[in-house]
């Protein structure tokens, strides 16, 4: 079953096949959670998104590829997409918080559904320091960083909808319990 562009904008392609069925297609993200294991706190940042009308609490992030154009070529040439994600990931938290990290693990890949697909790819870095360069922000971007909440704080964050990327709110409270940072049992830190 092939699909067909029937309509192209800078982000987003809506394609449709000969089934009838429609979708559409934007480029991947990526977000990061930084990890401080030794404090047992992760960073978040608190940007103003535009959609929202307000500020937001997020994990460091953005788009793997800044165009389907760019997104297009890197599916013709088979680009290893988990390796630009990975690339993206260093550049997005050195831009958006002015830390450095090393090594990020990628762990989760979130498909938002059948017919919207856009993959955010998950990391998660043990190890990163203060940059000297400090943040990088892009015009527009109002992002503030150096926002550390304990592993109960951002469980409750996310409950309560303090975050409200929810997709990737429940990565993170996956990320939490499934290491065992928050009992299971009783919802407490573990």
């Amino acid at each position: 079953m092939g699909w067909h562009t029937a309509f192209a904008s800078m982000m987003f392609d809506v394609q449709h096949n000969d089934k009838g069925w429609e979708r559409v297609v934007r480029a991947p993200g990526v977000r990061i959670i930084l990890d401080d294991q030794n404090s047992g706190k992760i960073l978040l940042t608190r940007e103003f998104r535009h959609e929202l009308d307000g500020y937001d609490y997020r994990l460091p992030g953005g788009k793997v590829f800044d165009s389907r154009a760019d997104y297009q070529a890197a599916r013709a040439q088979h680009v290893d997409i988990i390796q630009a994600a990975t690339t993206k990931a260093v550049h997005e938290v050195q831009e958006e918080t002015g830390y450095t990290i090393v090594d990020p693990q990628h762990i989760h890949t979130s498909t938002l559904g059948a017919t919207v697909k856009w993959d955010l790819y998950t990391f998660v870095a043990t190890n990163f320091i203060k940059s000297d360069d400090g943040q990088q922000l892009e015009d527009g971007e109002v992002i503030q960083t150096d926002l550390w909440f304990s592993y109960d704080e951002v469980r409750e964050m996310a409950l309560k909808g303090d975050m409200r990327e929810d997709r990737i709110a429940m990565v993170l409270l996956r990320y939490l319990y499934s290491n065992d940072f928050i009992d299971r049992n009783k919802g407490e830190v573990a």
